[in-house]
């Protein structure tokens, strides 16, 4: 192809168009280029991006809301004998940058609470095993006046345990545990998997100085979830 010959007046109009999508529909075809070529049944390329799109345009071409479309027209309809025989071919490719971005998720977290008075020199399960779910957040706090105990396995619990005293606080949240009472040599590897397999407490009914005392108390709260 050459460029249009008005003498023969055989040629092919290429036109260009573009759209949008507005609210919920595709706006009407909208023309934005013409090019009139003549055909001599030889091949010829064709730029449709340079110089009718310019980089205005070109950056719209990677909005998911714009598209662009090539309309062909022959003119005459028979301009040779061999006229069905005329083909067109579209090439075209893109450049771009992929990047991944995390989503935010929402757990929705199931809360278990309560309060209980410590049967002495006996090993008590405060937090069962959980089935189904895992255990997120733990908070224990000492509520008695005596050294409570406490470990992940009942062949464990006893006086060899971390323990806490009155008033204070075990915490666990993301893996990591935190608590204000002492026996942190005591605590077995990866207790962060240990617990979701139940937390167990163990009273003398002893305070620090080893004298026995009334009240043997602990309370906790837990969030669990998938």
């Amino acid at each position: 192809m050459a460029e249009f010959n008005p003498v023969t007046n055989y040629a092919l109009e290429i036109t260009l168009f573009e759209s949008f999508f507005i609210g919920n529909n595709w706006s009407s075809w909208q023309p934005i280029a013409r090019k009139w070529l003549y055909n001599q049944q030889t091949e010829y390329y064709l730029d449709l991006i340079n110089p009718f799109l310019t980089s205005k345009k070109q950056s719209d071409i990677g909005d998911p809301n714009y598209k662009i479309g090539v309309a062909i027209t022959q003119k005459p309809t028979q301009q040779t004998t061999f006229a069905n025989n005329n083909y067109l071919r579209f090439r075209c490719a893109y450049s771009g940058i992929i990047t991944y971005e995390q989503g935010t998720a929402t757990k929705q977290l199931i809360k278990s609470s309560g309060n209980i008075s410590i049967n002495l020199n006996t090993a008590i399960l405060i937090l069962p095993t959980t089935t189904g779910t895992k255990r997120r957040i733990v908070y224990l706090q000492n509520t008695g006046l005596s050294i409570v105990y406490f470990n992940f396995d009942i062949n464990l619990i006893g006086v060899h345990c971390p323990y806490l005293l009155p008033g204070e606080t075990l915490s666990y949240e993301s893996g990591n545990f935190k608590w204000s009472g002492g026996g942190n040599q005591f605590l077995p590897p990866l207790a962060e998997y240990l617990i979701q397999d139940g937390l167990y407490v163990w009273c003398e009914g002893k305070d620090k100085e080893g004298k026995l005392v009334n009240k043997n108390s602990v309370s906790w709260i837990e969030f669990y979830g998938v």
